[in-house]
């Protein structure tokens, strides 16, 4: 896959959208989304949901400001970096607020062709979710790896349960079940151009069974079925592997912040 100026400009749009989907569609969060900005506050104790990135070159006094307005409700937010028109000492105006680097993250894409041969494991049942005991069974999975957010986690994506249910949402989440228990899931974030994949998550105890390779193939096949042909993700340093195995090809690196 050739590296363009429109694939990146494509990723970086998916991002900020997943990053504000649900926020912008909330009545009671906030989002600022300007020529420079992008901070989205949804009032969780998490930063899952509490984001903040650039779309173009800001001052340390915007870094404050921005950085005043979590500590202001003590809340916990994630500054990704990595995009483009960010200004090149961005991360050391960071780390003068006072944030440190939470981890790296390598953005990926690959290029899908007409079908995809892959082998979902024998026992594992991949459903999309389309009510609330399936979006329930979702963010079960999610809880299980970060226990100690669990009510923020709950609150944010039960609260959701009208989007990501509808028909012709933008988003759609999956969940893998072994022997009826939930134990992964995925979800594909459409725009205009490429689909992103998100929340490959797999319960320890079934690791190295090819659960997520299954799932993240699950999410691709969703975008094809869409007539998608671009997909999207960012991945941490330890699963850049899985994904370089399925074929993603390394777009960019990008790294996190949190206070």
């Amino acid at each position: 896959m050739k590296i363009t100026p429109n694939l990146l400009n494509n990723l970086e749009n998916n991002l900020r959208g997943k990053f504000s989907y649900f926020q912008k569609k909330s009545k009671t969060m906030k989002v600022i989304d300007n020529e420079s900005l992008l901070v989205v506050n949804s009032h969780a104790m998490t930063d899952m949901f509490n984001i903040v990135c650039c779309k173009g070159p800001i001052t340390k006094s915007q870094v404050q400001d921005v950085v005043n307005i979590y500590r202001e409700g003590n809340l916990p937010f994630a500054w990704w970096v990595g995009f483009k028109g960010e200004p090149d000492n961005l991360t050391a105006m960071l780390e003068e607020s006072g944030l440190k680097k939470s981890e790296e993250e390598l953005a990926m894409a690959i290029e899908l062709s007409s079908s995809l041969c892959f082998t979902i494991p024998e026992n594992l049942e991949i459903r999309k979710v389309k009510d609330y005991q399936t979006l329930q069974n979702f963010v079960r999975v999610i809880t299980e790896i970060i226990p100690h957010e669990q009510d923020a986690i709950e609150n944010f994506y039960l609260g959701a349960e009208e989007i990501i249910c509808r028909d012709k949402a933008d988003i759609e989440c999956y969940v893998g079940y072994i022997d009826s228990k939930p134990i992964s899931t995925c979800s594909v974030f459409y725009t205009d151009k490429v689909a992103g994949i998100f929340d490959i998550i797999a319960s320890p105890k079934f690791r190295g069974m090819g659960i997520g390779s299954a799932m993240t193939h699950t999410a691709m096949q969703a975008a094809l079925n869409k007539g998608y042909r671009v997909c999207v993700l960012t991945a941490t340093d330890d699963a850049k592997y899985l994904y370089e195995k399925i074929g993603f090809q390394s777009i960019k690196p990008m790294c996190v912040y949190v206070n």
